[in-house]
């Protein structure tokens, strides 16, 4: 993957996980409707741009095995069980081992930690996505796209019938119900020239569309989403039709100006990169801690809103980034002895 492709990834997952603080921030730092239901594009764009980076790192490495996806895990989930024995300890004021396991089995020490139970398992079945998309763009680009309809029905099934956690939203469904969907929509499109789709006009019409939706969402006008609801849930998490079309828009804005932004090569322009990369990069870790860090430092700025965002909104960044830098560093020791 050359750098332009890294920045723009990278961006896209910054813009998604900016915008899960955002909304974790809301009554906090801000009081707002639109810009809460204008953020709401935040998971979905996420799965979106995770699945396109999944779909591109196995064009790379068509061969690998199997096994091979499951050791990637590793990783995530030793930084998910080391996130929620911190956590467990913060809040009780003790460590206590029963109750470190009773939550990390639960994936709900965090409200938010339903994301990483269904992206687990989507990350598990990745390469297995990626084989079959793989097989059927070779036969057929029609076929491969065609497969989203059974895809959908799908989702629609374990939306319907599958409750494995008591978790929010996509989180209590198989594979985060429609979240799959859109996963796999990310892995197709890593299959896709976008360079050839990518011009002023689609940034117009994005950019358009980007506004519509975003307008139609804050005042819950969406009447395919409405028409959906008996088969796809309430529309929001687990995303509808107009949240996931919402998602793909902001992902044509990001892969546009990113890489647009990445003709720059000013002082302040490779500072900024260095930044979006940063975020990018350290997303998951952000993930885990952010929303605990909301909780433990709002309340010591007694609701002086400079200080809030001044300050504590870029700590929400900048202490998971120090945190997962710290865990890459200390797995690399470990694996040199």
């Amino acid at each position: 993957m050359d750098n332009k492709k890294l920045l723009w990834i990278s961006g896209t997952k910054a813009v998604a996980m900016i915008a899960v603080v955002l909304v974790h921030c809301d009554g906090k730092m801000y009081v707002n409707e639109y810009i809460s239901m204008a953020t709401s594009f935040s998971v979905t764009l996420f799965v979106l741009v995770s699945g396109y980076s999944s779909g591109l790192s196995f064009i790379r490495h068509p061969n690998r095995q199997l096994s091979d996806s499951i050791y990637k895990m590793l990783p995530l989930i030793e930084e998910y069980l080391l996130a929620t024995a911190i956590l467990s300890t913060l809040y009780s004021k003790s460590f206590n081992l029963t109750e470190i396991l009773k939550h990390s089995i639960l994936f709900d020490i965090e409200g938010s930690y339903y994301f990483i139970f269904f992206f687990l398992q989507l990350k598990l079945i990745s390469d297995i996505i990626c084989r079959v998309i793989g097989k059927l763009y070779v036969d057929s680009k029609a076929l491969a796209w065609s497969s989203l309809v059974p895809v959908a029905i799908l989702c629609s099934l374990f939306v319907k019938h599958t409750r494995l956690l008591p978790l929010y939203g996509g989180g209590k469904y198989l594979l985060g119900g429609t979240y799959f969907f859109v996963y796999y929509l990310g892995v197709l499109l890593s299959r896709v020239d976008l360079n050839a789709f990518m011009n002023k006009a689609a940034f117009v019409v994005s950019s358009v569309a980007w506004l519509i939706l975003s307008v139609l969402i804050t005042k819950h006008k969406l009447p395919i989403d409405r028409i959906l609801r008996p088969f796809w849930g309430a529309g929001d998490n687990p995303p509808s039709v107009a949240y996931m079309l919402f998602a793909l828009s902001t992902f044509i804005i990001c892969y546009i100006s990113f890489n647009y932004f990445d003709r720059f090569e000013s002082k302040i322009a490779t500072i900024v990169k260095d930044v979006i990369v940063a975020i990018g990069e350290n997303t998951y870790s952000i993930f885990l801690y952010h929303l605990a860090l909301v909780k433990l430092l709002v309340p010591l700025c007694d609701n002086n809103i400079i200080l809030l965002r001044i300050v504590v909104f870029p700590l929400l960044f900048i202490v998971p980034a120090c945190v997962s830098v710290a865990i890459r560093k200390v797995r690399n020791l470990i694996k040199a002895v």
